[in-house]
């Protein structure tokens, strides 16, 4: 199922969605220019339609600095 930002929103907003608890360890950071790749592996405790579920994930996004600051441009992330 292909969701996007507003779909997210909307879940949370409902009450559909609830994080209970976010880990990052030990971020990576590779800058070139005015673009920034940053990789984690997030252990992610949410709560999706009253069932608790124990995520762990690979994350890089992608963020380039503009005039008003750095922006997130992409995101991908994949179970581990």
């Amino acid at each position: 199922m292909d969701r996007n930002k507003q779909d997210v929103i909307n879940d949370l907003r409902d009450g559909m969605l609830d994080y209970r608890r976010i880990d990052s360890y030990e971020p990576s950071f590779i800058f070139n220019g005015n673009v920034a790749c940053v990789r984690t592996n997030p252990d992610i405790i949410v709560e999706m339609n009253g069932k608790l579920l124990d995520l762990k994930l690979h994350v890089l996004q992608v963020w380039i600095k503009t005039d008003k600051g750095w922006r997130l441009l992409s995101r991908q992330s994949t179970k581990i």
